[in-house]
């Protein structure tokens, strides 16, 4: 979708800001866990466990892991 039809829908950029949500595709979610310090051992220990992820759910077990280390990062703070 272009930027002119996204204002079409939500009225202004405002409204966009307000309701939308970004959420980054797993490559980005992949470099968010490197800068973040977040391993690949410590993704492939939870892939590892025994659990079976439906489609789509490794992504949100990453986005699970960036979360954990953003708040660790925040309580430094």
């Amino acid at each position: 979708m272009s930027l002119p039809r996204f204002i079409e829908i939500f009225g202004s950029v405002e409204n966009m800001v307000e309701k939308l949500v970004w959420l980054p595709t797993w490559h980005q979610a992949r470099m968010l866990c490197y800068q973040l310090g977040v391993t690949d051992d410590d993704l492939a220990n939870e892939w590892q466990s025994g659990t079976v992820f439906s489609p789509g759910e490794d992504l949100h077990q990453i986005y699970r892991r960036i979360g954990d280390a953003l708040q660790k990062w925040e309580n430094k703070l």
